[in-house]
């Protein structure tokens, strides 16, 4: 049985959860604050514009008054952010994929970076709290990204009936809520898309091993932990150990991890 507390963030969750979403994105903005993720992103900047400089999504331009909102803004800038998975997004990008659906889209770090990388590509883009679906719209906008980056509040599996899911790419990152969301219906409904899952198994004990149960039928499945970052950006020389590591941190659990499931049929390609 949950203890009290946790019942009470568990419930409000399921009875506010928009509320709940803000609430959560305001904290991390202020944790950001206290540790100096921010000012090491701005440092990093040195009153130039918000640009990814490297890797999938190179050129993706956040507004400019949001810095403070983005989550871990200098590795997004530096472009070393989950460098795990990029992987995925650039074989993604040299395939013949159009469609890109982000479950809990954040800031558009993905959303719109897949839009602003290849103009064949549209992007499903869907997360409860208004304040990341306003800084997705803007990301967007600044990076001439839209109106091919689509915003939606929940992401439900009854919508894939309607959505492109043929070769197409999902990324969900739900802080431990995708195991509510997948079931065996939402892996037929993507038995043609590659998914990428953030896999909390602090949150969810067992959430991988359910997942691949899940998606057993469909997909094969690659787990992919963190790795740490040996290489530091040309842009941080100069810094002290403890600024680089400050500017390349993002925050994560330990237990995280990432599930790429890729459709069986077509698992043998690319």
């Amino acid at each position: 049985m949950l203890e009290a507390p946790e019942s009470a963030r568990h419930v409000a969750r399921r009875l506010l959860p928009g509320y709940m979403a803000n609430r959560a994105r305001r904290y991390e903005r202020d944790l950001r604050r206290r540790s100096g993720s921010t000012a090491a992103a701005e440092r990093l900047l040195a009153g130039g514009l918000p640009v990814v400089q490297a890797g999938p999504f190179a050129g993706l331009t956040y507004p400019d008054d949001r810095l403070a909102d983005i989550d871990a803004p200098s590795a997004k800038l530096l472009g070393t952010y989950e460098q795990e998975i990029a992987w995925v997004f650039e074989r993604a990008l040299t395939s013949n994929v159009t469609a890109f659906i982000d479950i809990g889209c954040a800031d558009g770090y993905y959303a719109v970076g897949m839009a602003h990388a290849s103009a064949a590509i549209t992007t499903y883009a869907y997360d409860l709290a208004s304040s990341a679906r306003d800084l997705c719209a803007a990301t967007a906008t600044a990076s001439e990204a839209m109106p091919r980056v689509r915003i939606g509040k929940r992401f439900t599996v009854d919508l894939l009936a309607s959505m492109p899911t043929d070769g197409a790419l999902v990324l969900c990152d739900i802080e431990g809520a995708e195991v509510d969301l997948f079931d065996a219906r939402a892996a037929a409904g993507l038995a043609r898309s590659v998914v990428v899952v953030e896999v909390h198994e602090t949150r969810r004990p067992g959430a991988g091993r359910y997942l691949r149960e899940v998606f057993s039928r469909t997909h094969d499945a690659v787990s992919v932990a963190q790795a740490p970052r040996r290489e530091i950006p040309i842009q941080l020389g100069g810094w002290s150990e403890q600024d680089q590591t400050r500017a390349m941190s993002e925050s994560r659990d330990p237990s995280l991890h990432w599930l790429v499931l890729t459709p069986r049929a077509a698992s043998g390609h690319g």
